[in-house]
Order: C-alpha cells, then structure tokens, then sequence
C-alpha cells in the first residue's frame, strides 16, 4: 500500500509540473517577442527543459516587459526548475518534506506563470 501511495504522489507531481511548464510555455509566446520553449513531447532528454527554461529566463530580462511581468515569469521558471529537483529529492528519499515542497514549488510555478498570462492578455500594468 506504501508503494501504491508512492506512486500516485509521483504521478500527482509530475502532473503537476507537466500543467505548470505549460503554463510557462503559453506566457512566453504571449511576450512582446515570443519564446518558444521545447515541448516535452520535443526532447528526448527532458534534463534538458530546466536548461531551456534558465536560457530563456535570461533571454526574458532583456526584452521589453513589465518588470513585474518578467520577474514572475522568471521566477516561475526557477520555482519549476526547483519544483522537479525537490520531486527527484522525494523520489530518492520520500520524506513528507521533500514532497510538500516538491509540490507547493510546483504550483507556485504553474500559478506564476498564469498570472503573467493573463496580464499580458489583459495588458495591465
């Protein structure tokens, strides 16, 4: 039972950061000059996503942007990238902790980016 309570927490997160990235990839095409991040569906080594998304992180600093609006977006990336480091963490050692971070950092990440989102939708400043 231990293994199957395991197994679903791993499938909750990936589901998870899967929807957060996601989210992360619509904001950066709704920027003033797009960014196209790589689909997981793209890569054959998904170690290669938080790669992609530090890249554009620093490609996101220098564009034209609210600087709310970038430093979100921005955070969001890392709060992913941090999101998946903590779920190898749980993954490795599954202490309630390393879990609940995984977790909190992922939706943080997902939230993070659907905020920016919708203002860059909306245009607000």
């Amino acid at each position: 039972m231990a293994d199957d309570a395991f197994e679903e927490r791993i499938e909750a997160l990936a589901e998870e950061l899967g929807g957060a990235y996601m989210n992360i990839v619509r904001a950066c095409l709704l920027l003033p000059l797009p960014v196209r991040l790589p689909l997981p569906s793209e890569v054959k080594d998904r170690a290669m996503l938080p790669v992609a998304l530090h890249r554009a992180a620093e490609a996101i600093a220098d564009l034209p942007l609210h600087r709310v609006d970038a430093s979100l977006l921005r955070q969001s990336m890392y709060w992913w990238i941090a999101a998946r480091v903590m779920g190898a963490a749980y993954k490795a050692d599954p202490a309630e902790h390393n879990f609940a971070v995984a977790a909190d950092l992922a939706e943080a990440a997902g939230a993070g980016a659907q905020v920016v989102m919708m203002r860059l939708i909306t245009d607000q400043d």
